[in-house]
């Protein structure tokens, strides 16, 4: 399972995976930076790959990976650069269009854990903390991705409200 969280510095995620109700690793990787965007993914990890690859090639809603069965669930968190500051929008097996958020945003399994650190002030990363402290559908290595160093912003100006 997954827990992502963004406060609009850095973006974190733990490094569980999970088959059924085995943990199979403590140390996946759910956040890339690739091109102009950070990703995050909650959900199906063999999608990755192709899920960069579509919205890099521009993410038509007709040309999105195909559901193949109920537990083929995703949430990609696509952040950008607009106007020198960070953007979040989500895709999703639910939704293939862009939603946008604002910061803080968390997604995955134990999210509402994660939303609720970061609004008692804890970081991303605190706040994945605590929800995989809180849950057992989280867990493992901690990803930590600054976000104005990968987009590459100015950090002073990636962070003003």
């Amino acid at each position: 399972m997954t827990v992502i969280a963004c406060d609009g510095v850095s973006i974190a995620a733990d490094g569980m995976a999970c088959c059924g109700q085995e943990i199979v690793s403590l140390s996946v990787r759910k956040i890339r930076v690739a091109g102009n965007a950070v990703y995050a993914l909650a959900g199906t990890a063999a999608l990755f790959d192709a899920l960069v690859k579509w919205h890099q090639s521009g993410a038509d809603p007709n040309e999105g990976p195909k559901k193949v069965s109920d537990e083929m669930e995703w949430g990609l968190a696509v952040i950008t650069a607009e106007t020198g500051r960070p953007v979040l929008h989500r895709f999703s097996s639910k939704c293939p269009y862009p939603e946008y958020y604002p910061f803080p945003f968390a997604d995955g399994v134990c999210n509402q854990f994660a939303i609720g650190a970061m609004g008692r002030g804890a970081t991303a990363e605190e706040a994945v903390r605590v929800a995989c402290e809180s849950s057992v559908w989280a867990g493992g290595d901690i990803q930590v991705v600054d976000i104005a160093e990968a987009l590459g912003l100015n950090p002073k100006l990636a962070a003003a409200e």
